[in-house]
Formats: structure tokens, C-alpha cells, sequence
């Protein structure tokens, strides 16, 4: 039997885990942590990735968890409409809208009712072959071995690593905060709030909770202080009053605090029998809120292709030629809006506000159809 390793049980490595499930492949998940866990914060299910979970029967799921997101909006730091979108036309055309909800929630969307084989506390350190298979050798000393090896192990990726060597990583310039309030909602639904070095979002995740972020231009490695709170109600002073009402009902020990790195759009994701997917492949900022979705397309397209295909070098080599042109189209739009978020200077922000409340809406809405196709190979 076929074996195939997925090193890190993430979305894009649940997800692909999910779609093999039913087939005769034996697939291990190799996952670092002691146990199924995920950060504390909230996530966006875009259209184009709830189709795709749709076609592993798993969207329903995710729509259990998770509110439906119709609008979104931007805006300036008194709260001001600058541009807002109704998405209900869209679900018209794809006949479904996105969904927000809380990471823990989508780890259990993905792996409840799924026979899974996962091998906890194991970090990848390199990866050598042996008559034919790959040899995984981890940092407690053991090793495993497999026909095929994916990498689903994020930013800092061993598995890339393994297979491409240390590539340098690219800072965005910013720093993002990230949390969950106990509060519905502050009265504006998802958006965000722009203003020269600091922009901040929010996002309804349903069961009375609320996931935002705060970014600020600053250089990387800062840390925070005892209680990050206080330091970010001093940063958004004078801003909209319920953002500082999202701060203040978020437990500090919950607030994330990343530097926020890419890595410049590449070409090459894999080698032989081991290729790449997600953040490992292609990690981009979180501007465009696609870093998972993209994870969860790349895991579907894979596990069509191998199980159409079958599972060989062959079937990886044609999954990065179907998926780099789209992944890596959003690195590089996610990078240019971070840039344009944090234009500074009172003309060139106010030139650049007076362009995003000209856009037509019918323009952004073709925008969002682009980004939200989505199909098998």
C-alpha cells in the first residue's frame, strides 16, 4: 500500500487528510504540538474556499460553526465609509457566501467524523531516501518513512527547508496583534480601519465573539508588555470608540502579537516525491485573508489529483503546475495592499482615500468573482 506522509496537521494538512481518507492510501499526519490545536483567533473561510471544502462534503460543517459574512466595508479611523461591498450578489453566482469562524472550530470542522492517523510531538528535521522511500528523521530521534512526503508545516516550514535549503523570508514592515472579544460585534460587521501607521480589523465569528487585528508599521522583533492591552489602546487613542471596547474585553493572555513575513512569490515548491502546500509553498500576509483558504484549495487539488492520478512524483509535479499561478498571484496582491494600507503623508493617504471611494461597486464586485473561482484541474 502507498503511504504518504503530511507533515503538519494544520488546515491545509487536515484538509488534505480528509480528501484521502476514503481511499486506499495510508496517510500519517506528522504534527509537532502534543495533540489537534490551533491558535486563538479567528479565521475567514472565503467563497473560494468553501466551495472547495464543499467538495470534501465538509463545508456544511463549517457553516455550522461559523457566520456567514454578506458585507464588508472600509474604513477611515472615525469609522467613516470610505468603500463597503454587499456580497449577496456573489452568493447568487456561487451559491454560497464566506464564513468567519474560530480556528479551534474549523480544526474540528475538518477532522470530526474523519478517520485520522496522527503521530503527535514530531518536528521534522531533514528528510534522506532510502531504496526507493523518503526517510523522515525527527527531533526526538526517530524516523519514518513514506512514498510520498508533504509539507504542510507553515512559514517556517522543515520540510521546505529539507528540500530547497534556507531561503531568506520578507519582511512586510508591520507588526499584527490578533484576539477574540466576547462581543458581538462593535456595529460595523467585518472591515477594516485605515490610518497612516496603524490599521485595524474586526470580523463576527459567531457565538457571541468577536475576532479583530491590529497592525502598526514598526520594525520586527518588538515585544510587548505585561499586559499588550494597554499598549494598543495607547496606539488607537482616538480612534472609533468601540475599537477600544474590543481591546479591553480581550483577556491578555490570549493576544498573539507576529511580525508579519512572506516570502517573494516561487516557482519551485517540491523535489522528487515531496512537494509542498499552504504557508510552506506559498506563505503570504494576511491582508487578503486567503492564507488558509489557499491552504484548503492547494489540499483539495492535490487530493483530487493523486487520487485521479495516482500517487507518484509525476501527480506532484502536476499539482504545482495547477495551483503556483493562482497561490502566487495572491502573495503578490497581498503584499501590494499592505503597502497601500500604510501609505503615509496627509496628501498621498488622502488621494489614496478619495481613489477607494470612487471605485465602483460593480468593479470591486467582478474583483471578488476573480478571487473567488474556483475549479478542479
Amino acid at each position: 500500500m502507498t503511504q504518504i506522509a503530511i507533515i503538519g496537521a494544520g488546515i491545509g494538512g487536515l484538509t488534505l487528510a480528509r480528501s484521502l481518507s476514503e481511499s486506499s492510501i495510508d496517510v500519517t499526519l506528522y504534527e509537532r504540538a502534543p495533540e489537534l490545536r490551533a491558535a486563538g483567533a479567528g479565521i475567514l473561510i472565503q467563497i473560494n474556499a468553501m466551495l472547495a471544502l464543499d467538495v470534501l462534503g465538509a463545508g456544511d460543517a463549517v457553516r455550522g460553526y461559523g457566520a456567514a459574512i454578506g458585507e464588508v466595508a472600509l474604513r477611515s479611523r472615525a469609522g467613516d465609509v470610505l468603500h463597503s461591498v454587499d456580497l449577496g450578489s456573489l452568493e447568487e453566482r456561487f451559491g454560497t457566501l464566506g464564513y468567519a469562524l474560530h480556528r479551534r472550530d474549523l480544526v474540528r470542522a475538518l477532522s470530526d467524523d474523519v478517520d485520522l492517523t496522527v503521530e503527535f510531538a514530531k518536528t521534522l528535521e531533514r528528510i534522506t531516501e532510502a531504496r526507493g522511500k523518503q526517510v523522515m528523521h525527527f527531533r526526538d530521534g526517530t524516523t519514518a518513512t513514506a512514498d510520498l512526503v508533504i509539507g504542510s508545516d507553515g512559514l517556517h516550514s522543515a520540510t521546505r527547508r529539507a528540500v530547497l535549503g534556507d531561503q531568506p523570508m520578507r519582511y512586510s514592515g508591520y507588526t499584527a496583534w490578533r484576539g477574540v472579544a466576547e462581543i458581538d460585534d462593535v456595529g460595523v460587521g467585518m472591515g477594516e480601519f485605515w490610518g497612516g501607521d496603524l490599521r485595524y480589523g474586526c470580523l463576527p465569528i459567531g457565538g457571541g465573539m468577536l475576532n479583530w487585528f491590529a497592525v502598526s508599521v514598526e520594525p520586527a522583533g518588538g515585544q510587548d508588555s505585561a499586559d499588550p492591552r494597554r499598549d494598543l489602546i495607547e496606539l488607537f487613542d482616538g480612534w472609533y470608540d468601540p475599537i477600544l471596547e474590543t481591546l479591553e474585553r480581550t483577556p491578555p493572555e490570549h493576544i498573539i502579537r507576529n511580525d508579519i513575513f512572506d516570502r517573494p512569490p516561487s516557482r519551485t515548491w517540491g523535489k522528487g516525491a515531496v512537494t509542498l502546500l499552504g504557508d510552506a509553498a506559498h506563505p503570504m500576509t494576511p491582508n487578503l485573508g486567503q492564507g488558509g483558504g489557499q491552504a484548503v484549495e492547494d489540499a483539495v487539488v492535490l487530493g483530487h489529483l493523486i487520487k485521479r492520478d495516482g500517487p507518484t512524483a509525476t501527480t506532484l509535479r502536476a499539482y504545482e503546475r495547477a495551483r503556483r499561478r493562482r497561490a502566487n498571484m495572491f502573495v503578490r496582491r497581498s503584499y501590494s495592499y499592505g503597502q497601500l494600507a500604510h501609505w503615509r503623508g496627509a496628501v498621498t493617504s488622502f488621494g489614496r482615500d478619495l481613489m477607494i471611494r470612487a471605485m465602483p461597486r460593480a468593479l470591486a464586485l467582478r474583483q471578488f468573482e476573480s478571487l473567488y473561482s474556483f475549479t478542479l484541474p
